[in-house]
């Protein structure tokens, strides 16, 4: 999604249409239960992306982390050769983040219900 928003963005310049990507750490909502956090990603509340949002429809920039902290994060890791920043993603466990909540109970009727088998699934 980075990649394609920074294409929309570089085609729209000057156009008068901006185009940000916001990009959250790991959000408190039922989508992420069982995500554990990292030694440096910590989880943020929902309202927290939302007044990311807001600030950035007033004062428009491509680049929105949130929290904020992940912004110096990456910055720091795109000067570094690739091969480093992911030798460093998975040393923090930055890595296994999604895989730990596949193998976590906690997501099970969430996942049954947006897999459509859920009581109270609406049936095609």
């Amino acid at each position: 999604m980075v990649g394609l928003s920074e294409a929309v963005h570089l085609e729209l310049h000057g156009s008068g249409v901006d185009v940000s990507c916001v990009m959250p750490a790991i959000v408190r909502t039922e989508l992420a239960s069982g995500l554990g956090e990292t030694k440096m990603i910590k989880s943020v509340r929902p309202e927290d992306v939302a007044e990311a949002i807001v600030a950035v429809l007033k004062r428009p920039r491509f680049d929105v982390y949130v929290p904020r902290s992940l912004d110096a994060t990456g910055r720091i890791t795109r000067l570094l050769p690739r091969r480093f920043g992911e030798w460093l993603i998975r040393a923090l466990g930055a890595d296994q983040v999604l895989a730990s909540a596949a193998h976590s109970g906690a997501r099970a009727e969430y996942e049954a219900r947006a897999a459509g088998s859920a009581p109270g699934a609406k049936e095609d």
